[in-house]
């Protein structure tokens, strides 16, 4: 649970932070028949049932999702085999069956999008007044499930993946490793996937290029992204492409 990760140094961390923000929350008035069902549902089918929820409002991919929770939990793997004895990972470690949290929290990273207007998710120049009710989207995720008390440990990803290493992000403007270790991974794996599909917002423009996009996250290293999970990140990166290329080579040789 959320509380596995407090008490480490005892000190007001990023998942503390987050935290704060979960109690108070209303439930917007239009979910509430949807939070109740949710609370009588076991938690297993808790997330099946949102994310049929963002299917039906067709803020969803299922082949870009499969590939954003893939990507995810092998950059997660990397960061927790690569420096074991970091407080973050020792706290990630104790949550129970956190490789499922990671999962899930990938899966629902952009559920507070269900209160934002589908023509305002699908334009591509936003008003300043559009583009606040976009920024608003993390929080939502919280306003509007942060009452059922099993999602509130994935809600982590949602709140903070848009929180960026300089403190320029939103909603609440963190920075560094006030940001906690699972919203500063999947900004990479947000950034990436976004970059490299066509999206609703740019159907005019094609997808960039792995090697553009690559470019983009070095370049965006200490300023919107985590150095040391940019250093990760590529070297995945990399290796994959290795594997790929080794992979041709064997089926032009017949090995």
């Amino acid at each position: 649970m959320v509380e596995s990760y407090d008490r480490i140094h005892g000190r007001l961390t990023g998942i503390q932070r987050i935290k704060l923000f979960l109690p108070p929350t209303p439930v917007i008035p239009k979910w509430k028949a949807f939070i109740r069902v949710l609370n009588s549902i076991p938690n297993d089918q808790k997330v099946e049932m949102v994310m049929a929820k963002m299917t039906e409002h067709k803020f969803i991919n299922t082949e870009h999702s499969a590939s954003i929770v893939v990507d995810m939990l092998e950059l997660t793997n990397r960061y927790v085999t690569t420096y074991p004895d970091d407080s973050e990972v020792v706290a990630l470690q104790r949550v129970p069956d956190y490789l499922k949290v990671v999962e899930n929290g990938a899966l629902l990273h952009d559920v507070g999008k269900l209160n934002v207007p589908i023509n305002v998710l699908k334009k591509g120049e936003l008003t300043n007044e559009e583009r606040m009710i976009i920024q608003k989207h993390p929080q939502n995720a919280v306003d509007i499930f942060g009452k059922v008390k099993y999602l509130q440990t994935l809600l982590v990803i949602a709140l903070s993946h848009q929180e960026k290493w300089d403190g320029t992000g939103y909603p609440n403007k963190l920075k560094e490793k006030e940001i906690p270790l699972l919203g500063r991974l999947f900004a990479i794996i947000d950034v990436w996937d976004a970059l490299t599909t066509v999206r609703a917002y740019r159907v005019d423009k094609p997808a960039w290029t792995p090697e553009d996009a690559i470019a983009h996250i070095k370049d965006q290293s200490g300023k919107y992204f985590d150095p040391t999970i940019v250093t990760l990140f590529v070297k995945m990166y990399e290796e994959k492409q290795l594997l790929i290329q080794k992979s041709l080579e064997d089926d032009k040789t017949g090995n």
